[in-house]
């Protein structure tokens, strides 16, 4: 491998969304590998700390998707073969273009997409042609943590989420067996690291997955306390789940749990490999949903069509919410028109005003006829103009208040002839009539202002009341769903008092059973008791015999001999070691760990047959954790550490694992 080659590198983060792959590429980040400038943003109560993605990643991903005729929370099997194939070539290259231009800008670059971990095969093609090295982070998170998050986030059922993290988990250890066939890839590592042992223990964890990546570790650098102290949290576990608790999902399937439990286990290997006995777990599980395509098909294609649908009804129902609106406003107009009328017949004088009234209540008549008709007109045809959308309703109501107005036209101008005609019986009456026109007329124009100021208001109240009738309708709505809610819980706490009952029964039936059996236990002991006690004075009376005195140096013989014989003469031994190095304290050991002196075994004694497997320190000089973690190779030897560390490690300049 060339020099440039060690030089630049690429990481690439896999595994299943909301499975701690944004928390573990930003790890990455802080050992000195880049994530780019052009990252996606945080988005609130979903990633509020941020994607730590690729925005071109991202959009390339999408494109591939898109082409495959499925989202990203399709569940819906992808065909590998096709993937490799030419029919991606023109995205393959910008894949590699892609790649290659961050790698020109940073050596050591990181990828985070999780939908990558089922579109590897398409980036092999790119990644083979790469003049750098290409390892592998996979991240694995309790698959009910994760179905827990995606219905919190998106809605999902769990039996969906848990088909989804199968796919996305045996993708990525499948995939990553044999990324590539180019001379960079020789080397690809795969390291598997778990969302929960991170939060749990951050600074093992990350010392972890530099080493197996060959990455730089300083735990004094400002990058990795701000990562511990600033980004990190165990808040970012909403949910947590351990792999005890996979048995109480009934949705789970059987294969997921066998799978969480296998990557667990490599998860928490120090060499970090995988066993072969996990990729043919994932390729089982291929081959079973490759029989379950089409089915599977089907859920995508239902899924797909039912979002459509509730997109469409959302839309119907936000059309039907503004014809509503408006046929309240055309309401609100017959119900002004009526009050003119009412003022015309009502307020103006006998004579000219019975004749005014008669052709106002002639226009009123009319207009409201004609509005009332259209009112009935659209809501019979209500049910064609959602359909065709709310601009043909508006411009065919509209179109029916310019006729309104052209009839009102017309009508003052037959009201202006019939007082021209008035006028003709005498120019004394006609100059009275002028003048009782001239301040009809003032009235007139002064009672239209004040309409229209009522029609205004009357107008915003309408405007009000019809939100305040939509707030009602809303918290009707929602009360309803609160009530069914309630119905429901109603009904589970009754199947669950039901069960607390027949368990009380139970228990009670149980604890009778339990009495009896006591009462029997306790006759049985009163009879061992006494048995013990014929037995005790007979012992009593051999031991104080003559011939038991006799053989007393026989009988310690035949005990140092089998002591000798079960390794006691190497624990005495060991003890010994343990005791000259000066790194065990058997004061600092009792008062760290109490519950020796309850044991009533020696400190030393303690920790060379059970302390050290316990990962317990023999004093503060000595860290049994640390010395494990930093040397591998006495892990897998089993052997007391240390009495390795006296007998070779400190020879060999190792350290003592403890904090300085």
């Amino acid at each position: 491998m060339t020099t440039q080659q060690t030089q630049r590198r690429l990481i690439i983060v896999l595994g299943m969304h909301r499975s701690g792959t944004s928390a573990i590429a930003r790890g990455l980040a802080a050992l000195g590998a880049d994530l780019g400038s052009n990252l996606l943003p945080p988005v609130a109560e979903n990633n509020e700390r941020g994607f730590w993605e690729d925005r071109e990643v991202v959009a390339l991903s999408d494109a591939v998707l898109d082409r495959l005729g499925l989202a990203w929370d399709s569940t819906a099997p992808i065909d590998r073969a096709r993937l490799a194939g030419p029919e991606f070539g023109d995205l393959r290259l910008r894949a590699l273009d892609l790649v290659r231009s961050r790698l020109d800008t940073w050596p050591v670059f990181a990828i985070k997409d999780p939908r990558l971990s089922r579109l590897l095969p398409f980036w092999s093609g790119a990644l083979e042609r790469l003049d750098a090295r290409v390892d592998f982070v996979l991240c694995l998170r309790n698959p009910i943590s994760t179905a827990q998050s995606l219905q919190r986030r998106d809605g999902f059922a769990a039996i969906k989420s848990h088909l989804l993290w199968l796919q996305h988990t045996a993708g990525m250890v499948l995939d990553t067996s044999n990324p590539g066939t180019g001379a960079a890839h020789a080397a690809a590592r795969r390291a598997v690291v778990s969302f929960e042992r991170l939060l749990a223990e951050p600074l093992a964890e990350l010392q972890r997955l530099a080493r197996l990546l060959e990455l730089p570790f300083d735990p004094s650098s400002d990058a990795l306390r701000d990562y511990l102290s600033g980004f990190l949290d165990r808040q970012l576990e909403h949910a947590r789940y351990a792999e005890a608790d996979l048995g109480l999902d009934p949705a789970l399937p059987a294969a997921a749990a066998e799978l969480f439990a296998a990557l667990a286990r490599s998860a928490s290997d120090p060499g970090g490999g995988l066993d072969g006995g996990i990729e043919s777990l994932c390729r089982r599980h291929e081959d079973e949903m490759g029989r379950l395509g089409p089915l599977l098909q089907f859920a995508t294609e239902s899924d797909r069509a039912a979002r459509r649908l509730q997109a469409a009804s959302s839309q119907r129902e936000r059309e039907l919410q503004s014809t509503k609106d408006l046929l309240a406003d055309r309401q609100a107009r017959v119900v002004a028109l009526s009050k003119l009328l009412d003022l015309l017949e009502n307020k103006l004088p006998d004579g000219f005003g019975r004749h005014l009234a008669k052709l106002g209540a002639d226009v009123v008549r009319d207009g409201r006829e004609h509005v009332l008709q259209g009112l009935a007109e659209a809501r019979e045809s209500l049910g064609s103009a959602l359909a065709q959308g709310e601009v043909r309703l508006l411009t065919d109501l509209d179109e029916r208040e310019q006729r309104f107005i052209l009839e009102l036209g017309n009508a003052e101008a037959r009201l202006r002839l019939g007082l021209e005609g008035f006028g003709d019986q005498g120019e004394s009456a006609a100059r009275e009539l002028r003048e009782r026109i001239e301040r009809l007329v003032g009235r007139i124009e002064t009672g239209d202002r004040s309409m229209q100021q009522r029609f205004d208001a009357l107008a915003t109240e309408a405007k009000g009341s019809q939100q305040l009738i939509q707030r009602l309708l809303e918290a009707s709505r929602s009360w309803e769903r609160d009530l069914a809610e309630r119905s429901r819980e109603i009904g589970k706490l009754s199947q669950l008092l039901l069960a607390s009952q027949s368990a009380l029964h139970a228990a009670q039936r149980a604890g009778e059973e339990a009495l009896r059996s006591r009462d029997a236990l306790r006759a049985e002991l009163r009879v061992g008791k006494r048995a013990s006690d014929a037995m005790r004075q007979r012992l009593d009376a051999v031991q104080r015999s003559l011939s038991w005195r006799l053989t007393a140096p026989l009988r310690w013989s035949a005990h140092i001999a089998a002591w000798l014989r079960g390794g006691g003469w190497r624990l005495l031994r060991d003890s010994r070691e343990v005791a000259r190095s000066g790194l065990f304290d058997s004061d600092w050991y009792r008062r760290t760990y109490s519950d020796v002196a309850a044991v009533g075994i020696p400190p030393i004694q303690h920790y060379l047959t059970h302390g050290a497997r316990e990962l317990r320190d023999p004093g503060p000089a000595f860290s049994t954790r640390g010395y494990l973690r930093a040397n591998p190779d006495v892990a897998e030897s089993g052997m007391n550490p240390l009495l390795h560390y006296l007998r070779h490690g400190r020879s060999e300049g190792r350290a003592t694992g403890a904090p300085e």
